[in-house]
C-alpha cells in the first residue's frame, strides 16, 4: 500500500470554514459564500445535540431563491443539506480518498466533505483539489 494513503487528513483539513448555528438568519453568512468559501458548516446546537446539522453551499442558494422563504426568515437550517457524507478527524487520506470516490453511504462522489470530531461537531472542511495539489507537493 501506498504510504501516502496511511497519512492523517489533519494536516489538510481547511480548520478556517465558515460555521453557524442552524438558527443562524441567512444575512449572518450569506456573505461568506460570495467571499470565496463556498461551503458553510451548519451545527447543530439546539436541545437534540450539537454535532454535524447540514452544509450550505452555493447551489442550496440558487435552491434557496426558489423558495417561498425571505432572506429575512431564511435560517441556516431552512437552506441546509442534510444527507452529507462526512469523515472523522482521525481518518486517513486513503480513506477520505475513498469515502470521495463514492464508497459512502450515499453512493455519490463528492470533492468535499465536511470533518467531524469524535462527537460528531463540524472541525473543518477537506476539500480534493486542495489535498491533491498538496500531495503533489509532498515528497515521495
Amino acid at each position: 500500500m501506498n504510504p501516502l494513503l496511511q497519512i492523517p487528513i489533519k494536516g489538510f483539513v481547511e480548520s478556517d470554514a465558515t460555521r453557524v448555528k442552524r438558527t443562524a438568519p441567512l444575512n449572518e453568512f450569506v456573505n461568506s459564500l460570495d467571499t470565496g468559501t463556498k461551503t458553510v458548516l451548519v451545527d447543530n446546537l439546539t436541545a437534540e445535540g450539537d454535532g454535524l446539522f447540514g452544509i450550505v453551499t452555493p447551489e442550496d442558494m440558487v435552491r434557496f431563491y426558489k423558495t417561498n422563504l425571505t432572506k429575512e426568515t431564511a435560517t441556516a437550517g431552512d437552506l441546509a443539506t442534510k444527507e452529507v457524507v462526512a469523515i472523522r478527524d482521525d481518518a486517513t487520506i486513503g480513506d477520505a480518498i475513498e469515502i470521495m470516490n463514492g464508497n459512502n453511504w450515499l453512493k455519490k462522489v463528492v470533492d468535499m466533505l465536511p470533518v467531524v470530531d469524535r462527537n460528531k461537531r463540524a472541525v473543518g472542511i477537506l476539500r480534493r483539489d486542495s489535498l491533491l495539489s498538496q500531495l503533489r507537493l509532498m515528497p515521495r
